[in-house]
């Protein structure tokens, strides 16, 4: 077994040079590349959260399949609740790839009460919905997170209320601030501030511009600085659940998901608000960022859609050697089995070595 699965991989792998001036990634539990995903066959699989009102509101990671719009919901995240707010709402509100792989998440937990506030970085293992939590606690709410094409994650402060009365009173707190966050210790260094507190989702694409939204406008941020540039508003965004049901609940369907796919065509999708409708739809859209004309893919049939990532068609992952020398390699996961078993042996080349330095979850590598 482990001989047919070294040569289906071994014709997936090419030898990458790695130029982002960081260390090279260390296979993770949970990551793609160690993991059952859907039909690697499809164009784009796009991952996002999402409030499961058949199961009390707790959250759950979606797939979305982008030819249809049609979600499947995969399984609920592992969250406790808060134990010195045990009343308190819990949610990731984004989700991440990185270079390997691996899906991170931020997970906040409030009340209403800015005091009471937290979030914590984890990673999550996407057989399972089992949450590693990396680092401490901080003591605001954050969208996001995002990684760009160097493994460095990024998330923003998130603050928000209901919009019908002007956000007011607030819920969710946070701040106004881009952050760096170290995936290996889960701190987070304030890099700018970006001027709005209400930023819904961020995405990277391939030229390593930082993209983010809320109210329906698109904004690009500068990673060294945290600053905001108005790009254009979005239209075409539906502005009903569904037609004719529900229309009341917040003033407009607002985007609160978006991605790049490998063509850097920008995906998003939408929500109205928090409503007691069991008919809440959210529409998938491809959104051409020149214009900000949103075209309709489908809807999910899940609803209440937030932050969200593409899975990567390839990953970089640091391959240990027979000699304790290491590789960095790249896997193009269209071309392994659809669904591998948690595990799978990613075989080695032989090429230039490369340092893979000790981090804390060294064990994580692939042997």
């Amino acid at each position: 077994m482990k001989t047919s699965v070294f040569l289906l991989c071994l014709l997936a792998i090419t030898l990458f040079v790695f130029g982002c001036g960081e260390e090279p990634p260390v296979v993770s539990d949970g990551s793609t590349a160690n993991s059952l995903l859907p039909s690697s066959t499809a164009p784009s699989q796009f991952y996002t959260s999402h409030w499961a009102i058949e199961n009390d509101w707790a959250v759950a990671l979606e797939w979305i399949d982008t030819r249809t719009g049609l979600g499947t919901s995969l399984w609920l995240y592992d969250i406790s609740p808060d134990p010195e707010y045990p009343d308190a709402f819990f949610a990731p509100y984004g989700v991440a790839f990185d270079v390997d792989g691996t899906m991170y998440t931020i997970v906040s937990w409030f009340d209403g009460v800015q005091e009471h506030s937290k979030a914590r970085l984890a990673r999550v293992d996407l057989q399972t919905g089992a949450l590693t939590y990396i680092g401490p606690t901080h003591p605001l709410n954050f969208a996001g997170p995002e990684i760009d094409a160097c493994g460095n994650a990024y998330a923003t402060g998130f603050t928000v209320g209901p919009p019908e009365t002007g956000g007011e009173p607030t819920y969710v707190w946070g701040d106004s601030y881009l952050y760096r966050f170290d995936k290996y210790t889960g701190e987070a260094t304030r890099v700018g501030d970006t001027g709005h507190t209400e930023w819904m989702d961020m995405a990277f694409d391939s030229q390593g511009r930082l993209w983010s939204t809320f109210a329906n406008d698109l904004y690009l941020l500068d990673p060294q600085t945290g600053a905001s540039t108005f790009v254009t508003h979005v239209t075409g965004v539906p502005q009903n659940n569904v037609p004719g049901v529900c229309p009341e609940d917040w003033p407009w369907m607002e985007i609160m998901s978006i991605a790049f796919d490998d063509n850097d065509v920008l995906w998003a999708t939408a929500m109205k608000g928090f409503s007691e409708c069991d008919e809440v739809d959210a529409p998938l859209m491809h959104v051409d960022v020149n214009t900000g004309v949103a075209t309709v893919v489908g809807y999910t049939h899940e609803g209440y859609n937030h932050g969200g990532d593409i899975a990567p068609s390839k990953v970089r992952v640091c391959h240990r050697k027979g000699n304790g020398s290491y590789v960095t390699i790249t896997i193009d996961m269209s071309a392994l089995p659809a669904h591998r078993a948690h595990g799978d042996i990613v075989p080695g080349v032989d090429g230039n070595d490369c340092d893979c330095p000790d981090r804390p979850d060294d064990k994580h590598m692939v042997n």
